[in-house]
């Protein structure tokens, strides 16, 4: 099962966007509560996440928990998180006889050497980092260079999961921006 979420990043004419939204889903439905996809390290990494809400949220939370400045510290250790908290989860889940969760994978952007760089990280892969200038699930041929632009793409994306999902809002959208000065954030309801 493709993880049901709203999200992608996209890097061009120096700066970069990163988007999430906020739905979590229980057993493939919307389930009405809010959920953490997308965390910002103190050295302006940004990482967005797809997939087992519990590993996209812990994920998150090592990101904001970073201290470093360098992009590829940063982006290894999300990806031995993203590593460590996806098999501990499977694991419990596999001991209860629970059902396994849509496999995870993410996004990563910031600043290295004054330059903008992207990379993937697909739990299907082992959480192989991938460099890209953008990437986005579900997947977009647009690559946004403004807010609007993000949120247009954020809604289109909405609008594949509806397809499936009928009662799927998004509940709110995070959007990031990203360049060599920093990240600013805002967040707005869908």
């Amino acid at each position: 099962m493709e993880p049901l979420t709203v999200c992608g990043f996209s890097i061009g004419d120096g700066q970069a966007w990163a988007w999430a939204d906020a739905e979590a889903y229980d057993d493939g439905a919307p389930s009405g509560r809010d959920v953490r996809k997308m965390g910002v390290s103190v050295g302006g990494a940004v990482v967005i996440g797809a997939g087992d809400a519990s590993v996209v949220g812990e994920v998150a939370q090592v990101a904001a928990q970073l201290k470093t400045t360098a992009l590829l510290v940063a982006v290894e250790t999300m990806a031995e998180a993203a590593q460590y908290v996806a098999a501990a989860k499977r694991g419990l889940r596999e001991s209860r006889g629970a059902a396994l969760p849509p496999s995870s994978h993410f996004g990563v952007v910031g600043v290295e050497g004054g330059r903008l760089r992207g990379f993937t990280m697909r739990q299907a892969e082992g959480f192989r980092l991938v460099e890209v200038e953008a990437w986005a699930s579900p997947a977009s041929a647009s690559q946004p260079r403004s807010a609007a632009e993000v949120l247009a793409v954020a809604l289109a994306q909405l609008e594949i999961i509806k397809r499936e999902f009928p009662g799927a809002t998004g509940r709110a959208l995070t959007i990031a921006k990203i360049g060599p000065l920093g990240v600013a954030t805002t967040t707005v309801r869908l």
